[in-house]
């Protein structure tokens, strides 16, 4: 890479290009696991702020792998009935 003037330890930063879009909704590259821990998060801390509590057990489970396929099913026990997955949506124009 020494040819594009970047050498080992450089900071090397890609435009996300985010779009808000009339609906509310934002689209960037690089949200999909920021943006479902924003969600998870939010979601716990409305139950916490409405004193809910949630008729089943709930476990919050944050990965650091890029899909829940090679994080969350490798923890996940028989007593589990159902997984929900916050995980990136492909957008295309249209």
């Amino acid at each position: 890479m020494a040819h594009l003037g970047i050498d080992v330890g450089d900071i090397v930063a890609i435009d996300p290009q985010p779009k808000f879009l009339d609906n509310g909704f934002l689209v960037s590259r690089h949200l999909d696991n920021k943006a479902g821990v924003a969600i998870m998060l939010a979601a716990i801390k409305a139950l916490v702020d409405a004193g809910e509590k949630p008729p089943v057990d709930i476990f919050w489970i944050f990965t650091i792998a890029e899909e829940v396929g090679h994080g969350a099913s490798s923890i996940l026990t028989p007593d589990i009935a159902s997984l929900i997955a916050i995980d990136n949506g492909t957008t295309a124009p249209g």
